[in-house]
């Protein structure tokens, strides 16, 4: 890797899929019904967006319910309409 760039192609949606539900679960969170989903179809096919996804799940985690991570938490990170 010192003497060349590693390139990596977009994710399809089942990667990302595991890379935003996998991490909540291997620490015990939960997503709301459709939260991921949602998440998912906000995000779409540019990966432009991972940055913007990457802040929705870290204030999710601060906005969490106990061990779930809610849709009205979602919202409140006003990245939803920004995503879509």
């Amino acid at each position: 890797m010192e003497n060349g760039a590693i390139n990596l192609g977009p994710m399809t949606r089942d990667e990302l899929e595991r890379a935003i539900v996998q991490p909540a679960a291997r620490v015990g969170l939960d997503f709301e019904p459709g939260l991921a989903g949602r998440m998912l179809d906000d995000v779409g096919e540019s990966p432009g967006n991972l940055p913007l996804l990457e802040f929705a799940l870290t204030e999710l985690w601060a906005r969490r319910q106990a061990r779930l991570l809610t849709h009205a938490a979602y919202e409140e990170t006003g990245v939803s309409g920004v995503l879509s």
